[in-house]
Parts: structure tokens; C-alpha cells; sequence
């Protein structure tokens, strides 16, 4: 994901190059930036988002094993004959 918005800032960086020296008024020029621009930032999403919905679910699944792991522990120190 992060190749993916370095590819990204790459080709809007042509992009502003390209007006400088050119100006606005041809598209073409233009096109080449935010072709790179787009093209790499698809794989990038097509890899970051997944991860993301990826480790959502484990943190959520961990997070849940964890306050079952401290609610077994507690019924268990209540359980044990207070001295």
C-alpha cells in the first residue's frame, strides 16, 4: 500500500512539473502524471484494503479472547477460599 501512494505522490509530482513548464492548457501533457498516479494507486487499495478488513477482524477476535481470558481468571480468584 505504501508503493502503491508513493506511486501516487510520483506521478502528481509530474503532473505539477508538467504545468509548470507547460502550462494548463494541454491535457496530454498531463495525462502521464495522473496516469503513473492512478495505476499505481489501484494495487494499492487493492492490497490495503483487504489488510485492513483483515486485521479489523483479528484485533476484534483478540480483543475478544482477552476479556473472556479476564472473566475466567475472575471467576476463578472468586472461587478459591478467601484466607
Amino acid at each position: 500500500p505504501l508503493l502503491g501512494l508513493l506511486g501516487t505522490v510520483i506521478g502528481m509530482i509530474k503532473v505539477f512539473a508538467a504545468i509548470t513548464t507547460s502550462g494548463v492548457g494541454n491535457p496530454q501533457v498531463l495525462a502521464g502524471g495522473i496516469h503513473e498516479a492512478l495505476i499505481t494507486t489501484a494495487p494499492g487499495l487493492c492490497i490495503g484494503i483487504p489488510a485492513m478488513i483483515a486485521y479489523s477482524y483479528f484485533n476484534n477476535r483478540l480483543n475478544n479472547q482477552l476479556v473472556e481470558n479476564a472473566q475466567r481468571a475472575n471467576a476463578i480468584c472468586e472461587s478459591l477460599p478467601r484466607s
